[in-house]
């Protein structure tokens, strides 16, 4: 055994020290230390003269972590029943807690390594991968896949804890058995297949056998359109093409044919998928609402998966429309959400995020600008965050299609922002109604972000014209009513420009505000301060919208800019009732934002012109 230890952090991607033996690399990854996320790391062998895929000397670890279950983001199992089926088998393994475990939360975060002779590259670790967590999902322990597991490069920090108290959450256990052989356990057995097929009269057998006497284009056809009828729903492209890849590799024995299959990137693969889902979706324009329809009975007895969140209780699966007045700080809060999806670490200050890969398309800020915001904002720098400044042309390429191609390279993707909308959407038809054409160019991007679980963000502008039209502050996103209509959430984000007018009297009024309007959380308004360290916002504590009196407050404070006014007059300029009025007059002179002085309201600090005051008398 030879695996690279590099020191430092992430950004150090040269070494030329090892831990030469499982004994010392048990030693090593056995106890945590204290600090942040980001420090000394390994890869799973020997790697030089750089980290990179192509200087990996030898492979000699799979690894696994532990982040998610196939049907929640946000967890993983408990490290323990890991360790005991593995122990169970008598496989030579450690499994370590890594830095984000809660166990008093119900969040389990883990990794496992396990030393094997057989690794040559990546597709034998991937495929090493692939039988482990298919026998964790035998026994009940749905650990999801991630395209971590086959990056032979991969670095995997050492364990680290925040504080000293963490060390309660620390678990680790090891086992000397056998050293792991490849094809001790089948891939792909799992319970999703099994309750699939329960569903359909589809005969696994015959397709697997048609595969080893070496008929393959027309048994992966059969396969492709099971796949695409009973999981397409469930499954993108990339992961059933990813599915049929695995199929074709342990099951056609011709070397020729499947040496073909498998050429340029799976492209056959791709096509039979790609021809399955167009048959799939003219079935279903043709047919009708007879393909829709479910009973009473049957959808009481439906599972769905729960929600998969990218910022807790703010940013769901699905699309969602953020929008904002120019300069307010919309790109500096979309990478703030990239970047702590990313890294795994809270956005907004103190709102968890789900860990996962983010892919920030950004065609209006340089690299530049997005790096400055990146080291203010949080300073860590993981291969999950991936920026795009250049898109191709729309017309040729539409941007639905690009991506998909986006989330087929990157499928661990929790979070798209796509900064700005207007750049990538296609040209509206002339005399086309504004209604018409965003119901028709943006159910695509939505019914793609739900059916992949991703958290698509698209990035707008307010329309000034329309701030609070019939009471209806989303009516101010630019575009039309049926950005409303698709769009699964709405976000307003909105500076207090009223703020630095009264902010040496009253400190406790937020720096601006964000409004959220969602299918799966209502409405809501959250108060924001801005950190002018990290150049960002944050969630101000108590997350409830603005007292009502405080809006009156800047209607009665306005009206005072110029002249001092009696109370009747007051009523006069802000439409206020006589009662309402006196409340409010008292509540702000305890405050000291007014001043009465026989009778007449002013601003403190502030010497109105005389010629003002002349005019009542």
């Amino acid at each position: 055994m030879k695996i690279s230890l590099f020191r430092g952090n992430i950004k150090n991607i040269s070494t030329t020290e090892t831990i030469d033996s499982w004994d010392d690399f048990c030693d090593l990854v056995g106890k945590p230390t204290i600090g942040g996320k980001d420090g000394d790391y390994f890869v799973r062998g020997y790697c030089t003269p750089t980290r990179d895929d192509k200087n990996m000397q030898s492979i000699d670890l799979i690894i696994i972590d532990g982040d998610q279950l196939i049907s929640d983001g946000s967890t993983c199992c408990p490290p323990e029943p890991v360790h005991a089926v593995l122990k169970t088998n008598n496989i030579t393994h450690i499994i370590y807690s890594s830095f984000s475990n809660s166990p008093d939360k119900n969040i389990y975060k883990w990794r496992l390594c396990i030393p094997c002779d057989e690794l040559i590259n990546k597709n034998s670790t991937s495929r090493g991968a692939r039988e482990i967590i298919s026998c964790l999902n035998a026994n009940g322990l749905m650990v999801k896949n991630s395209s971590e597991s086959s990056t032979i490069s991969q670095g995997w920090f050492l364990p680290r804890i925040q504080t000293p108290d963490d060390a309660d959450f620390f678990y680790s256990a090891f086992h000397d058995g056998e050293t792991y052989k490849l094809g001790k356990f089948n891939a792909y057995e799992t319970k999703i297949e099994e309750k699939y097929t329960q569903k359909t009269k589809f005969n696994w057998d015959v397709a697997l056998e048609g595969l080893t006497s070496g008929t393959a284009h027309e048994k992966l056809t059969e396969i492709a359109g099971w796949c695409v009828r009973t999981m397409g729903a469930d499954w993108a492209d990339s992961q059933l093409v990813e599915f049929m890849a695995a199929l074709t590799k342990n099951y056609l024995t011709e070397p020729t044919k499947k040496e073909r299959v498998l050429s340029n990137d799976c492209k056959e693969i791709k096509d039979i998928v790609k021809s399955f889902r167009l048959k799939e979706k003219q079935n279903t324009t043709v047919i009708g609402w007879e393909t829709s329809i479910i009973t009473g009975d049957q959808l009481q007895s439906k599972v769905y998966p729960p929600i998969q969140w990218a910022v807790d209780g703010i940013i769901p699966e699905g699309l969602t429309i953020l929008a904002g007045d120019p300069k307010v700080g919309k790109s500096t809060l979309a990478v703030d959400i990239c970047s702590a999806v990313a890294s795994g670490v809270n956005c907004l200050g103190n709102v968890p995020c789900v860990s996962g890969g983010a892919v920030y398309i950004s065609l209006e800020d340089p690299e530049r600008r997005v790096k400055d915001r990146i080291e203010k904002q949080h300073d860590l720098w993981p291969n999950t965050f991936r920026l795009i400044t250049a898109i191709g042309i729309i017309s040729i390429d539409p941007m639905i299609e690009q991506i998909k191609k986006i989330y087929q390279t990157f499928p661990d993707t929790r979070v798209i922002v796509v900064d700005t909308m207007g750049t990538v959407l296609p040209p509206k038809p002339q005399n086309q109604a504004d209604y018409l054409y965003y119901y028709q160019v943006l159910p695509d991007f939505q019914r793609w972000a739900l059916t992949n679980h991703v958290a698509l963000i698209m990035i707008t502008h307010k329309n000034k014209d329309k701030a609070g039209q019939n009471d209806n502050k989303f009516a101010s996103i630019m575009g039309s009513q049926g950005i409303q209509a698709v769009a699964d959430t709405l976000i307003l984000l909105s500076k207090n420009y009223e703020k630095e007018k009264i902010a040496s009297t009253d400190f406790t009024l937020p720096d601006g505000y964000l409004d959220i309007k969602g299918r799966d959380m209502g409405e809501t308004t959250h108060m924001l301060e801005w950190n002018a360290a990290t150049q960002c916002y944050n969630m101000m504590i108590e997350r409830k919208p603005p007292e009502t009196g405080n809006v009156n407050f800047l209607l009665i404070l306005k009206s005072l800019e110029e002249k001092q006014l009696t109370p009747k007059e007051i009523g006069e300029k802000t439409l206020l009732n006589k009662s309402s009025i006196k409340v409010y007059l008292r509540r702000m002179l305890a405050k000291g934002l007014l001043i009465n002085t026989d009778g007449l309201y002013s601003l403190p600090n502030v010497e109105y012109k005389k010629s003002d005051q002349n005019t009542r008398w």
